[in-house]
């Protein structure tokens, strides 16, 4: 099955903000956080992915945190943030189906400095190894010391979310708007326009939902005239196992059921 983006939102929120935000059945969701604590979706809580934090730091939270749900509930359902402190925070979130989870995360950072003029254009970009065939590759993006900047895409990458907050930090998200095949090195590029400012930036390898691998069989044993065949699951491919068939070679006959499954009514 094929990734494809679904749907995306981004903003500026208190303590307590509840945003509506409409998922597609089966999509998995990914959340850019900055200067928020928590987020629940539908009354779930998002979990922490990853988060990274520039090593040069300019005191207004030079930080990206990404949550995920892999689960949503679909349909349009309230977003709930919790910002500590009476401050306000900023987020960015896409929605795409037909994927699993990521696979893979590489982070970097980049300070624009004290530009000679009044606006500096500053291209930022990030190369992550794709480990599966048809990945997408998403860019996590959040810009401190630079009211009012918002992203855009670069070459071969779409901007999907990107707000600004009035106390000075701005975040985005892009992805690759495409699979990454066959796996191997993919950068993103997005651009800022800044007076100067500090940014940090992960990009991550988004691998889809693929056919199950094969169980590993393990040993047939003969019980009154039936067959009882044990076998153990591996990769699930990213959805739920739902059944299995054992197949006799020679004849044809099938079994299904849970290991071990059982061949009855043999000579």
């Amino acid at each position: 099955m094929a990734i494809a983006f679904d749907n995306a939102l981004s903003g500026r929120v208190l303590d307590g903000t509840t945003t509506s935000f409409t998922v597609a059945s089966g999509a998995v969701m990914y959340m850019a956080i900055n200067g928020i604590t928590s987020v629940t979706y539908n009354g779930v809580s998002l979990t922490e992915d990853h988060s990274f934090t520039s090593p040069i730091s300019d005191g207004n939270g030079n930080t990206v945190k990404i949550l995920r749900l892999l689960t949503p509930a679909s349909g349009a359902n309230n977003l709930v943030f919790s910002v500590s402190g009476g401050g306000a925070g900023i987020y960015a979130v896409a929605t795409y189906t037909g994927a699993r989870d990521i696979e893979d995360y590489e982070d970097f950072y980049s300070h624009a400095g004290d530009p000679p003029l009044n606006t500096q254009v500053s291209t930022l970009s990030g190369t992550v190894t794709t480990l599966t065939n048809n990945a997408w590759t998403l860019l996590f993006i959040v810009g401190s010391n630079n009211a009012g900047v918002t992203f855009t895409g670069g070459t071969g990458t779409t901007l999907r979310a990107s707000s600004s907050s009035l106390d000075t930090n701005s975040i985005g998200v892009l992805d690759s708007n495409g699979a990454i095949s066959p796996a191997g090195n993919s950068t993103l590029v997005g651009n800022w326009v800044s007076s100067g400012g500090f940014t940090v930036l992960s990009i991550a390898s988004l691998r889809p939902i693929s056919v199950p691998s094969a169980p590993t069989i393990g040993t047939a044993t003969q019980v009154n005239g039936n067959i009882q065949v044990t076998f153990s699951d591996n990769d699930s491919g990213g959805s739920a196992i739902t059944g299995h068939t054992a197949t006799a070679t020679p004849g044809g006959a099938t079994a299904t059921g849970s290991s071990p499954i059982t061949f009855t009514g043999l000579n």
